[in-house]
């Protein structure tokens, strides 16, 4: 994907067009997961009666159902770094904008941003869901990913038989 700076109000310059497509795909994972939760609680927009949020209270609920979806498949990257549940940070989040400490919201969704970057495969919605990539050495990474290419081998030639 080429960079577009005329459509875009910042540089892209520095980052990898890789890392521009994924974090713009999970963005749209998050805003996704976001309007399906507010249906969940019933919580559905109109013209006379729109929900209003603030981007800080968007980008956290977005980054909360993130982890939410990686503890859910398995892979919560986020407790390697020492975060607690998906529900606990929801309810820290809720009882901080209570309080008035909207800060939280902001470093938390960084936070998982970060987490997103650096130890998550950019592109592993591509292989079904999150992907994490920290925490192994180079052999067994390259065990895993032959013993995964050859399963996907054996499978593709079992459905064209």
């Amino acid at each position: 994907m080429a960079n577009t700076p005329d459509l875009l109000p910042f540089s892209t310059d520095p980052f990898p067009d890789d890392l521009i497509v994924a974090v713009t795909r999970e963005a749209e994972a998050d805003a996704d997961r976001i309007a399906e939760f507010l249906r969940y609680l019933g919580l559905q927009p109109t013209a006379e009666k729109p929900l209003g949020f603030s981007r800080d209270q968007l980008l956290f609920l977005g980054a909360v159902l993130r982890l939410a979806s990686w503890e859910e498949a398995g892979v919560p990257i986020h407790f390697s770094v020492g975060l607690p549940p998906a529900s606990r940070i929801l309810a820290d989040g809720i009882r901080s904008e209570e309080q008035g400490h909207g800060a939280y919201l902001e470093e938390l969704s960084q936070v998982v941003h970060k987490l997103f970057i650096d130890r998550a495969a950019w592109h592993g919605r591509d292989l079904g869901g999150v992907v994490e990539l920290g925490g192994l050495d180079d052999e067994t990474a390259l065990d895993a990913l032959a013993e995964f290419l050859w399963s996907r081998r054996l499978a593709e030639g079992q459905g064209k038989r």
